[in-house]
């Protein structure tokens, strides 16, 4: 039932005309459901429902302000994690190994900053094609988790290693400066993250918004093992001027 039936427009703006498209899509919605079946669900999960059939009707799948609000808050805590465990360490601590098999802190450093900076580039790159056929293979929290989770440990490309790309004093700073770029493009996208994505090496297909979750969950990873090597009982523990970061 189409409730502006014979009743004739006014013209408006084109801002006034895309919220009138909106609604009569949400009246059409509404319309073609029965009201007993839309009484199942609660007002929120309704509109986030309409929202997500409107944008797939018209040209892409955008993150909701839950979403941006989760990615935003999730990379800003895990910065917040990785500074406070690293900024007051001085230069024997962040070269110090455990055993020549193991990666020091400012190697784990190293490589959340190269890492970070790949992904948002392989984000930006993938959004510029055709949206992925496949969809991810696990949830956001499940991504999470198992990324986070360091019980499963493997080795990554050599192109991801640690080299020393940058000096001790560097780290925190090249630190700060990936994850503003990454937190910039969360806040300002409006690209449909969930549309597009690309396929990670061990677990399958992710979309361009859990590759963001991603970022932060990697540096959490890394975060841990660096947190591992600092409770080595021969780990230095003399004191002496902090690394200065801001961001």
């Amino acid at each position: 039932m189409n409730r502006n039936a014979g009743q004739p427009r006014r013209k408006r703006s084109a801002g006034c005309e895309l919220m009138d498209d909106r609604a009569d899509f949400v009246r059409d919605v509404i319309d073609s459901n029965p009201v007993e079946r839309l009484g199942d669900l609660n007002s929120s999960s309704v509109m986030v429902n309409l929202a997500r059939m409107y944008q797939r009707n018209n040209g892409g799948m955008l993150m909701t302000p839950a979403e941006r609000e989760r990615a935003a808050a999730y990379l800003a805590e895990t910065r917040e994690n990785l500074v406070c465990s690293t900024r007051n360490l001085w230069r024997a601590q962040l070269q110090f190994k455990p055993a020549p098999e193991r990666w020091s802190v400012a190697e784990c450093l190293e490589h959340i900053i190269v890492v970070e900076g790949l992904i948002l580039s392989n984000v930006e790159k993938t959004l510029q094609q055709a949206p992925a056929s496949s969809k991810p293979a696990m949830s956001d929290d499940e991504i999470l988790c198992t990324i986070v989770n360091r019980t499963f440990r493997v080795k990554g490309p050599e192109r991801l290693m640690p080299t020393g790309r940058w000096s001790h004093d560097q780290l925190l700073s090249e630190f700060d400066a990936a994850r503003k770029r990454t937190c910039d493009f969360v806040a300002y996208t409006n690209a449909p993250l969930r549309d597009h994505g690309y396929p990670h090496p061990l677990f399958g297909q992710f979309d361009c918004y859990q590759w963001l979750l991603a970022i932060g969950g990697h540096g959490e990873r890394h975060r841990a093992q660096a947190e591992e090597v600092m409770a080595e009982a021969d780990f230095p523990h003399l004191s002496l001027p902090h690394l200065s970061t801001g961001m």
